[in-house]
């Protein structure tokens, strides 16, 4: 095999591997995100971030719709971190940071 050849596997290795992990935490941050829009609008949105293998990224509800945009979201994932070896076995850490609510007026 060429070199050329092993690199792109280890890139599709990669990108694989963030895929999975992508899906798996796709349905918790969609419904950190479904939750956020019932609440009144903020001046501030829900800020996500997860950190792979100690490489860290900010998602929005935009970047997991659906699997064409995990895809992409790997992929932009990669382009970010090329040097990071992920793999489903890879610790993760998902953050939210959900802005405070505007405290009650009283009468």
């Amino acid at each position: 095999m060429g070199p050329v050849l092993l690199a792109q596997k280890d890139t599709i290795d990669v990108i694989s591997g963030l895929c999975t992990i992508f899906t798996t935490v796709k349905e918790l941050l969609w419904t950190l995100f479904h939750v956020s829009q019932k609440q009144p609008p903020q001046a501030h949105a829900i800020t996500v971030r997860i950190k792979i293998d100690e490489a860290e990224m900010e998602l929005t509800s935009a970047d997991i719709a659906d699997d064409e945009r995990i895809l992409h979201l790997a992929e932009r994932f990669y382009a970010l971190h090329p040097s990071v070896k992920v793999t489903p076995q890879s610790p993760v850490t998902v953050q939210a940071r959900v802005p405070k609510q505007p405290p009650r007026r009283r009468r």
